[in-house]
């Protein structure tokens, strides 16, 4: 699920602690007691999404989704690409150790 679908879904809802992750975005004015709509400007108006879309946890949450819809020819791909390069890395450092 993308940054912008969980957007608008955003709903006042309870949620337990233990499942929480703590991130450095933070709405700054944000008034209290905020229905749905009020956060959802605030979000909007800070560009909350734009900040996590560009942060390396946000980029590696949806490496790890491209990697999960992956079929398998695009995996068999995947991995030849991977044996090429350590093979190209290996030659490279065996002919830096002789020079």
């Amino acid at each position: 699920m993308s940054a912008h679908d969980m957007l608008k879904q955003l709903s006042s809802q309870s949620f337990p602690y233990k499942h929480l992750t703590l991130t450095p975005f933070r709405l700054t004015k944000l008034p209290r007691a905020a229905g749905s709509g009020v956060v959802k400007k605030q979000v909007e108006a800070e560009a909350i999404v734009e900040k996590w879309e560009k942060s390396s946890w946000a980029q590696k949450r949806a490496a790890i989704e491209k990697r999960r819809s992956l079929n398998d020819f695009q995996r068999f791909v995947v991995m030849i690409a991977k044996k090429s390069r350590t093979d190209r890395v290996r030659k490279a450092v065996h002919a830096a150790k002789r020079a």
